[in-house]
């Protein structure tokens, strides 16, 4: 058994795979039967739910065979790239749908809030990792992360974006607290 098969087999999460899979399957029933129609019952926008749960699927099949840490290390150096593509977008972006929250480059238009939402995460993961040893959980020791936070809500709420803000904010906060930040923090 070559060593990719033993980590795959050995280390893979199915308990959060086969969740992945139901909700992506209730989801895609969801969306069937809300647009269902006899003379189409396949309507357009369950045939794009679907790619995007394939497309999904592949992209968790081929992170997983991935080092998590390595992961971290880069979705922390890449949130700084992912700022300056939100500073870049306020100045320079293009306008869609009366918000200015796109890059333009000629081929495809890109939103950089929405990489916000897959590299804030992996960013807080990687401070609180290479803090581990001398962590003490107290408050002032997340001003860093807050300072990110703020600056990133602020960028992506002048796209306007509140929702993708809203998901920074409340990941954030779970990250936060099960990193052990001192409860008081969170009743303020």
């Amino acid at each position: 058994m070559s060593l990719l098969q033993r980590r795959t087999a050995g280390s893979f999460d199915w308990i959060s795979f086969t969740i992945m899979l139901i909700l992506c399957g209730l989801g895609l029933a969801f969306v069937w039967s809300a647009t269902y129609k006899p003379e189409l019952p396949y309507s357009l926008f369950f045939k794009k739910q679907a790619f995007g749960v394939i497309s999904g699927i592949l992209i968790y099949g081929i992170i997983s065979l991935f080092d998590f840490r390595n992961l971290m290390r880069q979705g922390y150096f890449l949130y700084f790239c992912v700022i300056g593509l939100l500073i870049f977008t306020i100045i320079k972006g293009s306008i869609g749908m009366g918000a200015q929250r796109w890059i333009n480059l000629g081929i495809i238009k890109i939103q950089p809030s929405e990489l916000t939402k897959l590299l804030f995460p992996a960013f807080i993961t990687y401070f609180l990792f290479a803090q581990q040893e001398n962590f003490i959980y107290r408050f002032k020791d997340f001003y860093l992360i807050l300072i990110i936070l703020g600056l990133s809500g602020l960028l992506v709420i002048k796209q306007p974006d509140l929702g993708t803000a809203l998901i920074l904010a409340f990941s954030a906060l779970v990250i936060m607290w099960l990193a052990g930040i001192d409860k008081r923090f969170f009743l303020v």
